[in-house]
C-alpha cells in the first residue's frame, strides 16, 4: 500500500527538488527506474500527466537521479525545471504518485498524494 502525502511547496515557474528513500524491497532486488507524475485529477492517464519525471540509476537523467544502494535501499531525487513547472497553475490542487520498477522486473507504487501549488509572485529587479 502506498504512503499517501501531501506536497505543498511547490511552485509554478520554480526549480522544485524532491527527494525520497525507499528501504529495501522483499525480493532484495535493487531499484532500476522511478516515476514521478503529477495530473489534474486521478481519473487522469500516464498521458495526460502534466509533469512526468523518469529516472534511472543511469547518471545524467534528465529530472534527477537514482542512487540503488548494494542493501537494496534507493535514494530518489526528482527535479522539476521551472519551464515543466509552469504546466501547473498557481493555487490549485494536483494529484501525484511515484512509482518503482526493480530490476527483477517489480513495479510498485510508493507514494501517491496531493500536490498544492503556492502563489506565483515574482518581482523583477530594476
Amino acid at each position: 500500500m502506498p504512503v499517501y502525502r501531501y506536497i505543498d511547496d511547490f511552485t509554478s515557474g520554480d526549480y522544485y527538488t524532491l527527494i525520497r528513500s525507499i528501504d529495501p524491497l522483499g525480493s532484495g532486488a535493487p531499484v532500476s527506474d522511478a516515476w514521478f507524475t503529477v495530473k489534474a485529477s486521478t481519473a487522469d492517464s500516464d498521458a495526460m500527466a502534466l509533469i512526468n519525471l523518469h529516472i534511472t540509476t543511469a547518471s545524467g537523467t534528465p529530472g534527477g537521479y537514482l542512487n540503488a544502494y548494494p542493501d537494496g535501499s534507493a535514494k530518489m531525487t526528482f527535479t522539476v525545471v521551472p519551464p515543466v513547472a509552469e504546466r501547473l497553475q498557481p493555487v490549485q490542487t494536483y494529484y501525484y504518485d511515484i512509482a518503482i520498477a526493480a530490476a527483477s522486473g517489480e513495479r510498485y507504487t510508493v507514494e501517491e498524494g496531493s500536490l498544492f501549488t503556492t502563489r506565483y509572485v515574482r518581482h523583477l529587479l530594476a
